[in-house]
């Protein structure tokens, strides 16, 4: 009777440390809007987690194609309310954090924004 061959090989793991530290420290996430719809002015609550001054710079929205600066009119940790800008494209719209902090990032969230004009 013949014997399963059995090999033993080696696995290593690298971790980045900095990723845990994001992690742990919560990076900005955005879990609804409201209104999920707007025109130009309309001002826009978004609501989630992390999203204080110290941790998100400034909220974009995007087409995939252009990303427009939106105003921020007030911001706090689970919350930030922002004006639609008035040169946007109409139609779906992804919202964009800029992360704060030495090594800023753009940050595109789940949720998504319909502009009419």
């Amino acid at each position: 009777m013949e014997r399963p061959l059995s090999v033993s090989i080696p696995c290593t793991a690298t971790i980045d440390l900095a990723m845990v530290a994001d992690t742990a420290r919560g990076a900005p996430r955005v879990l609804s809007i409201e209104p999920a719809s707007g025109q130009p002015g309309t001002v826009v609550t978004a609501t989630g987690t992390a999203l204080g001054r110290s941790q998100v710079a400034e909220v974009f929205l995007s087409d995939r194609r252009f990303d427009l600066r939106a105003e921020v009119l007030r911001q706090s940790e689970n919350l930030i309310e922002f004006r639609i800008p008035e040169f946007v494209h109409p139609g779906r719209q992804r919202l964009l954090l800029l992360s704060a902090g030495d090594s800023p990032a753009l940050l595109e969230q789940c949720v998504a924004l319909d502009v009419s004009v």
